[in-house]
């Protein structure tokens, strides 16, 4: 499936990744699950704690935006996607 992915904050400094700006993403999948785990299989290892907690879990504070709407938790992850959205992806910082 093709998608546009965009990373804001923390995520934009992913170096494997040219996904600061509005950038169509080829990945196998239809959720957003899917499309964080082929994110997280470019990654370099010590870039993955910007997505996983120390159980390898993706970080609850994950937010989703999709064509401009937030998704809220704990559907973000399930939530189907179709070709040609706009998903944009941000960590909660404190």
């Amino acid at each position: 499936m093709k998608i546009r992915l965009k990373l804001h904050g923390m995520l934009g400094f992913i170096s494997s990744s040219k996904y600061g700006k509005d950038t169509e993403v080829d990945f196998m999948g239809n959720t957003v699950e899917d499309l964080v785990n082929h994110l997280l299989s470019r990654m370099k290892s010590e870039e993955k704690c910007l997505l996983l907690n120390e159980q390898g879990e993706i970080l609850p504070d994950l937010l989703v935006f999709l064509n401009g709407k937030f998704i809220p938790a704990p559907d973000q992850l399930s939530h189907s996607l179709a070709t040609s959205d706009l998903v944009e992806l941000a960590i909660l910082s404190e």
